[in-house]
């Protein structure tokens, strides 16, 4: 479970509120080789739609910078899975 999603729900197809059980068992990040220019790097080959879930190119994700406050900072969003991902929030907003 991601508290980060916690009343608001996931985002998929760029839209936050989709709630659900997770269906993907998605890779594991090790936080000293994240590669920002690809985000997390997968495809829907390899994490395909379900009856009750689209693949896991429609999904976006939800981060936190370092040092964040989660209970006063908002956090960061971006609409897709991959791509750039400023994970270390040290280039942009």
């Amino acid at each position: 479970m991601n508290y980060n999603t916690v009343g608001v729900g996931i985002i998929v197809d760029g839209v936050n509120g989709y709630i659900d059980y997770s269906r993907q068992n998605p890779p594991r990040l090790d936080e000293f080789h994240l590669d920002e220019r690809v985000g997390l790097n997968v495809t829907a080959a390899q994490y395909p739609a379900t009856v009750h879930a689209p693949s896991v190119d429609h999904y976006g994700l939800v981060w936190y910078c370092q040092g964040a406050n989660m209970t006063v900072d908002s956090p960061k969003q971006q609409n897709s899975v991959n791509g750039n991902t400023n994970w270390d929030c040290d280039k942009r907003e």
